[in-house]
């Protein structure tokens, strides 16, 4: 599969406590929001407030397993969330709620350095190399609206064709990497997309594309400097052009509908590597916006 490669010059919180009344607190505050029209998840002690970005409410608000879930985003002093900004709970990593020109935040899920969920339950943030947002453009997304309308939401989100579909296709999609562990580098990352985006590229194509893989993972060189905040952005244009940014700039960009579907895989296809509890998130957020009439 050939490749076009444009390059560019170049107070640890407290512990919350997951206690059941907390739990049936937030569930209830949650509820009489929704009747509202805002979901408002009660706050654990030394947290800021928190809220979902959508006016959906967030499943099992209390639960560290889901914590992968669009669970918070921050309240203003007189409890009005803003517009566009999402705390991630767990990370505290705040999120944009909409970019580039209108792909909306669909959730946000961990990189574990040991993918193993059950550190999570204290809050340990040293557990966690990255957080990934993924965002959508809805008008991309609507485009499948002929083949899947007569499926519901819930349907679709065990629907594997369905985010096959959407790792396939044309649709312009971002997924945004913050660093949330200082011992994550460059070349960690280098060398996790050299084998699992690797991976996948055999596992589509049917055979190894080495010097597609080495043009990708040679452009996390060593002197871009990562730590807490750090960010990375992977974001599908139209065209199957993939666009790479690190801190904000763009460093290259390549045409391959390959490279793009292997990435997209990695995060959000069926096979998700990190975080199976984000991806059903991300599914369902995708059948939602599919579903949404709202905005034609």
């Amino acid at each position: 599969m050939g490749s076009l490669r444009f390059p560019f010059p170049l107070p640890q919180q407290s512990k919350p406590s997951y206690k059941r009344s907390l739990c049936a607190a937030a569930v209830a505050v949650a509820a009489v929001g929704a009747g509202a029209g805002l979901a408002i998840a009660i706050s654990l002690k030394h947290q800021r407030p928190i809220t979902s970005p959508s006016s959906d409410i967030i499943e099992r608000p209390c639960s560290a397993a889901s914590s992968s879930r669009l669970l918070a985003s921050s309240l203003s002093a007189n409890g009005t969330p803003p517009p566009d900004k999402f705390v991630h709970s767990v990370s505290g990593m705040v999120f944009p709620l909409v970019v580039n020109g209108g792909r909306r935040l669909i959730g946000v899920g961990m990189r574990l350095k040991y993918q193993k969920r059950y550190l999570l339950f204290e809050n340990r943030r040293n557990d966690i190399y990255y957080t990934f947002g993924v965002y959508a453009d809805s008008s991309d997304i609507k485009r499948l609206r002929d083949k899947y309308s007569k499926y519901s939401a819930t349907e679709l989100k065990e629907n594997k064709e369905f985010i096959t579909d959407i790792v396939d296709e044309d649709l312009r999609m971002t997924i945004s990497f913050q660093v949330v562990h200082n011992v994550l580098k460059t070349g960690t990352l280098r060398g996790e997309f050299a084998k699992n985006v690797g991976k996948r590229l055999k596992m589509i194509s049917g055979s190894d594309d080495k010097e597609l893989l080495q043009s990708f993972t040679s452009l996390f060189r060593d002197e871009y400097t990562l730590q807490k905040g750090s960010t990375v952005d992977l974001a599908r244009e139209h065209n199957h052009i993939l666009q790479i940014r690190i801190d904000g700039k763009e460093v290259g960009r390549f045409k391959s509908k390959l490279l793009c579907k292997s990435v997209f895989d990695l995060y959000i296809g069926p096979e998700a590597e990190y975080d199976k509890e984000a991806q059903k998130e991300f599914q369902l957020k995708l059948a939602s916006m599919l579903q949404d009439k709202s905005d034609g």
